[in-house]
């Protein structure tokens, strides 16, 4: 079902369901950082070379919080969370970032909690996930539609 049309109860369960598994995670490694990139690059080779001059790896943790507030936002009432997207996804286009990318990389962030959590990653929390993508992959593509002049 469409995020949008969520009851206002299947929300809430939602919004808990992912808070439970970033806390789950973060209870687990802490930071998955290192997890979430390796992911990212495995399925976007490409991607990496965007982060050559991060040696600190200081952009790529900015980025993730950055995408950890985005996601508790959206989960919640996602003022902040659909304008950050869409902003976001103009400024990443003119520094090269490819189309799809968005997608690539909460694809990774997942991929990479699912193997964090092993057992304790279930439907719930895919189902969650998957809702969470979704909504994303929607707000991006009218970001894409209004970055190249077309309709969403």
């Amino acid at each position: 079902m469409p995020p949008d049309l969520l009851s206002p109860d299947a929300r809430v369960a939602r919004a808990e369901i992912i808070e439970r598994s970033l806390q789950a995670v973060a209870d687990r490694v802490g930071d998955p950082g290192q997890q979430v990139y390796a992911r990212l690059f495995e399925l976007l080779p490409e991607s990496e070379a965007l982060f050559i001059r991060d040696h600190q790896g200081q952009v790529r943790a900015e980025m993730l919080q950055r995408a950890f507030e985005t996601v508790l936002d959206l989960v919640q009432d996602g003022h902040f969370a659909r304008g950050m997207l869409h902003a976001e996804y103009v400024n990443h286009r003119q520094i090269g970032v490819p189309d799809g990318a968005y997608d690539v990389f909460f694809t990774a962030m997942v991929d990479a909690f699912r193997n964090l959590l092993g057992a304790d990653w279930g439907s719930e929390e895919e189902e969650a996930w998957r809702s969470v993508r979704d909504e994303i992959a929607s707000i991006v593509h009218r970001a894409e539609a209004a970055f190249n002049g077309t309709s969403a």
